[in-house]
């Protein structure tokens, strides 16, 4: 048992390792992102999952009351009208520290909206 274990704890077998579940995401992420219709991938999930929630919280930071990205029904509204092809049942708040919405997501226009969400 003990060999079993040294051999496995080294820098290369690790790196390989480490190597190889980054190349199972990417492939992941490439098909997500070659097979998506209308925000939605073939694994049934939304294209960028939370990264709505980040956006509008965005949006809300630009052009409301910077303390308004906590108002829920706020949020609700404007995910809606700029996510349309969203569920009506679907909410994702945004429940995460404020400077990462001052810093990341206070963009202006949706032409960001893709360069955002590929590197989300």
């Amino acid at each position: 048992m003990r060999s079993f274990i040294e051999r496995r704890l080294n820098r290369g077998y690790i790196l390989r390792i480490s190597i190889l579940i980054l190349a199972i995401y990417l492939i992941i992420l490439i098909v997500s992102f070659a097979t998506a219709k209308r925000g939605r991938t073939i694994f049934g999930r939304s294209l960028g999952a939370d990264f709505g929630a980040f956006y509008i919280a965005g949006l809300i930071f630009n052009d409301h009351d910077p303390a308004s990205i906590y108002d829920v029904p706020l949020h609700r509204r404007l995910y809606h009208e700029n996510f349309p092809d969203a569920p009506v049942d679907e909410e994702l708040s945004y429940a995460n520290a404020p400077f990462f919405v001052a810093r990341l997501f206070s963009f202006r226009g949706s032409h960001i909206r893709g360069l955002i969400l590929v590197g989300w």
